[in-house]
């Protein structure tokens, strides 16, 4: 899995100088300066195939919202390995989970994007086919899509 570093920085509240404790009131005639303390956390970087690869077990969950929230991760991932899966849930039986994948797919790829707008204008369920009408509306997705001429 890759990594990337972040470094998350601290500031005490004035009042706190070098050498004195946070708890503690500075001392006499010397101006209060805030205390930086820096730590690095490592943090893993979403999007590889393996991570694809997990998210894609859970497209199988009898749940629901497990599905939805795994569709839009997908997403997320702006992996090309993901396209299959993502395309896998634009026929869900769950409306919500239809309705991700047609926001997934405008983050993956323009082919799919055209085709899972397409698809979601001529959904049965309402909430589909407005989250597909918001695609379109939304120029710079609906341009990257191809979907202009809808």
């Amino acid at each position: 899995m890759r990594s990337a570093m972040l470094i998350l920085t601290v500031l005490v509240p004035f009042g706190a100088m070098a050498g004195d404790s946070p708890t503690t009131a500075p001392a006499a005639g010397r101006l209060a300066e805030p205390f930086v303390e820096t730590d690095v956390i490592e943090r893993t970087t979403f999007g590889d195939d393996e991570d694809v690869a997990l998210l894609a077990d859970l497209l199988e969950d009898p749940s629901p919202y497990v599905r939805e929230r795994v569709v839009r991760d997908l997403g997320q991932t702006h992996n090309e390995a993901a396209i299959p899966h993502v395309r896998k849930a634009l026929k869900d039986d769950c409306e919500h989970v239809r309705a991700a994948a047609v926001k997934a797919a405008v983050e993956l790829s323009p082919t799919l994007a055209r085709q899972a707008v397409e698809a979601g204008l001529t959904d049965a369920h309402k909430d589909v086919a407005l989250t597909a009408l918001r695609i379109v509306r939304e120029q710079p997705m609906a341009s990257a899509a191809g979907v202009e001429t809808l």
